[in-house]
């Protein structure tokens, strides 16, 4: 570790860092996710964010991911969606109004999907609502930079979690200065290109980088539309808990507002839920649909977190719940970095 871990310094610097996140959000929702009651939360028609896996295959070995586990299991298996699933996803999402977010996320990098351009292409023609790419940026050569901008895709939000080598090292373990150029240059090509596309730079704040959280943001805050902050969580006790900070357990956002589609197109409860113990319906299957789902089994997990009675997957997570904020959730990142 690049710097000594002291457990009062890294609660102290989580606390300061999203205190001041909930500052620059609009005034009504300036308040403590202890004052959010759940039972009280107007359920949406349909989710506020569909979060779609295209890709099993990451091209890197992150230390502070699940992936070099999951790898070595016997669930795993190379796999990207199908056409047909990602057709049905977005046949499904279009028919619903613009306040729905696509979001690509899964088990690995979604630029490792030999179709990923055409896909993005399909998504900004198929849906009302925006698109966005989270990715760790190393794949993002010219050609694929240009051809993402071609598409319209309305933000591309990099994981970087350092500000130096030494640290990127010890939380990623790929190369900085790749990575750093390769943001620089899909910034220069927008701004050239005047594309509509916003930028995101994000920091994972752990025990080997949560020293450089305020610096991230003085580095990144005038070459990108918006720096985020993200916390750490275990992957729902998958691995070792680094730093768990003493809060009292409150009912978890995602399930509020998003639905989880992998790569074999399966809808998860859980959003890192990478060895499929959380499976509550599959879009293989040609009578289940992502509203189905939304009103019937999500349901009864919002259920159950407002009763304390929780899914086996949701009792055995230690920080993950922490990790999806009331306030502070993706999609009114999105929206904010988009209206600008």
């Amino acid at each position: 570790m690049g710097k000594e871990f002291n457990p009062t310094e890294y609660q102290k610097t989580l606390r300061q860092i999203f205190l001041q996140e909930q500052r620059n959000l609009p005034t009504d929702l300036q308040k403590s996710t202890d004052t959010v009651v759940p039972k009280e939360i107007i359920t949406t028609e349909f989710p506020a964010m569909i979060q779609v896996g295209l890709s099993t295959v990451c091209n890197m070995r992150c230390p502070e991911c699940y992936y070099c586990e999951f790898q070595k299991s016997p669930n795993f298996h190379p796999t990207f969606m199908s056409p047909q699933i990602y057709r049905k996803i977005i046949d499904e999402v279009g028919k619903f109004p613009e306040t729905t977010l696509l979001r690509y996320l899964g088990r690995g990098e979604s630029l490792t999907h030999p179709n990923i351009i055409e896909m993005v292409g399909e998504a900004k023609g198929g849906i009302k609502g925006k698109v966005a790419l989270i990715t760790n940026g190393l794949l993002m050569a010219d050609k694929k930079a240009c051809a993402l901008l071609e598409t319209g895709i309305d933000v591309v939000d990099f994981s970087v979690d350092a500000t130096t080598s030494e640290t990127y090292a010890l939380v990623r373990g790929g190369r900085f200065d790749v990575l750093t150029s390769s943001i620089e240059n899909f910034i220069n090509l927008r701004n050239e290109g005047n594309y509509p596309t916003r930028i995101m730079a994000s920091f994972l704040i752990q025990p080997e980088n949560y020293h450089e959280a305020e610096e991230f943001r003085e580095v990144w805050k005038g070459k990108v539309d918006k720096v985020i902050f993200r916390r750490y969580h275990s992957y729902a006790g998958k691995i070792q808990e680094k730093a768990c900070v003493p809060e009292e357990r409150h009912a978890c956002a995602s399930l509020w507002n998003r639905v989880n589609i992998n790569e074999s197109g399966r809808i998860t409860l859980c959003y890192i839920d990478w060895d499929e113990t959380s499976v509550i319906a599959d879009l293989n299957d040609p009578e289940i649909t992502i509203l189905g789902t939304w009103r019937n089994s999500y349901e009864e997990a919002r259920k159950g977190h407002i009763s304390g009675e929780l899914p086996e997957i949701c009792a055995s997570c230690q920080t993950g719940w922490q990790a999806a904020h009331w306030q502070l959730s993706y999609e009114r990142a999105v929206n904010m970095v988009t209206e600008k």
